[in-house]
């Protein structure tokens, strides 16, 4: 029977996915993350490898009738990422065996069930990406930890950490995100926190992990936190502008918001929608249709020649839901951390929090209104007053140099 394998690996996390032909599907997994700038080329292909292995054996499928496959990863944006990671993937699927892409562009797909659009990923790390009706590509972030990563859990987690350390030299007033963010990484004193954060190989997602005291913070009035939600929602809303200003699209046109930030604090992300709305007024910010690992199904389908219709996307939907849903079936395959190891035990998928209010408010932007939705207040429902209704206005465009050659 023939089956296509898709892959949406990111920096935290690698997810799996194997469908038959006629979209049903047979296989989900998950493993470590695979952002080979992080773990290396080996590493990340081996848990690609792990993951395809895992999927064969639960189909009863051989190698071979894999006619189709997609890698979906973040880190790979570049001829040289592409050609570095070539060279340990050929060995072990074949060269012109499988599409090697980034995981926005899958996360594009799968997100707005269309290739033209706009999406901002914000989890571990984040990106703004769109491709419009000419093929051209643009984006704006995804260059690393280090220079981009704007409104990505590891940003404000390092930001918050870097509140503690300006507070205990008196930088800054106190304020709520000290405490928490101490008891959660287990510090006992400043001299704890500075050690670790300089320990060689700290993990980006225990940085990212202080996130939510950030935005908690934020949503408790506390004003340095509430500033610093503010300028990072201002470089994402501007990145997406950006964007659609150097691409052929459309006025009204889907924007994507997807990843763990914007699952997870709802508040957080109809700040940056209402943002991106005050810059590129016939944006309509949309949560995911589909996970991005189907977006990396789809691309293997059309690499094996295979039509995605209608009538087969709402099977590979309901089967999608139906695997991940049905407690008869086995749970959902899980790498652990030591994925590369010969020994491993699957370990079921754990079952997302419960969000309590949707994650984004309905978008029906007014076809015969030429004048753009003013910001509101993010975290709250109470009035702005005029200082506070001044800081909502988006930083101007000169203060981010966006790239121009891609």
């Amino acid at each position: 029977m023939p089956y296509v394998f898709g892959v949406d690996g990111g920096a935290s996390t690698c997810r799996a996915v194997l469908i038959t032909d006629a979209g049903q599907v047979v296989f989900i997994g998950r493993g470590p993350g695979v952002n080979y700038h992080e773990v290396g080329a080996v590493q990340a292909v081996s848990i690609i490898k792990r993951l395809f292995e895992e999927a064969l054996k639960q189909a009863h499928a051989r190698p071979e009738e894999c006619l189709g496959m997609c890698f979906g990863l973040a880190g790979v944006s570049r001829d040289q990422d592409h050609k570095l990671l070539s060279g340990v993937l050929d060995p072990v699927f074949g060269a012109g065996k499988y599409l090697l892409t980034h995981d926005a562009k899958i996360a594009l797909l799968s997100g707005a069930l269309a290739e033209i659009g706009i999406i901002v990923i914000s989890g571990t790390g984040s990106i703004v990406y769109g491709r419009d009706r000419d093929g051209l590509e643009a984006r704006v972030g995804g260059y690393g930890p280090l220079v981009s990563d704007d409104a990505s859990g590891y940003r404000l987690g390092l930001e918050g950490i870097r509140t503690v350390l300006r507070t205990h030299d008196g930088v800054v007033e106190s304020n709520a995100m000290v405490t928490p963010i101490m008891t959660h990484l287990g510090m006992k004193s400043v001299e704890d926190l500075v050690h670790w954060i300089n320990t060689p190989g700290i993990s980006r997602e225990k940085i990212a992990s202080v996130a939510p005291f950030v935005i908690q913070a934020a949503m408790d009035d506390d004003p340095i936190a509430y500033d610093m939600i503010q300028e990072q929602a201002d470089r994402i809303a501007l990145g997406v502008e950006s964007v659609y200003r150097r691409l052929n699209l459309p006025e009204r046109i889907d924007v994507v918001l997807s990843g763990g930030i914007f699952n997870n604090f709802p508040k957080f992300c109809r700040l940056i929608q209402r943002k991106i709305r005050y810059l590129v007024p016939g944006a309509c910010a949309i949560s995911p249709k589909l996970d991005p690992v189907l977006g990396a199904a789809f691309f293997a389908f059309d690499l094996a020649g295979f039509t995605v219709d209608d009538d087969l996307l709402d099977i590979v939907r309901r089967t999608y839901l139906e695997y991940k849903e049905n407690k008869d079936r086995l749970e959902p395959f899980s790498l652990g951390d030591d994925s590369v190891q010969e020994k491993h035990a699957p370990l079921s998928e754990p079952a997302p929090e419960p969000v309590e209010e949707p994650v984004l408010e309905a978008c029906e932007p007014d076809p015969d209104s030429d004048i753009p939705e003013e910001p509101t207040s993010p975290l709250d429902d109470e009035p702005l007053d005029e200082e506070t209704r001044s800081s909502l206005e988006p930083l101007p465009e000169t203060k981010i140099e966006s790239p121009r050659n891609e």
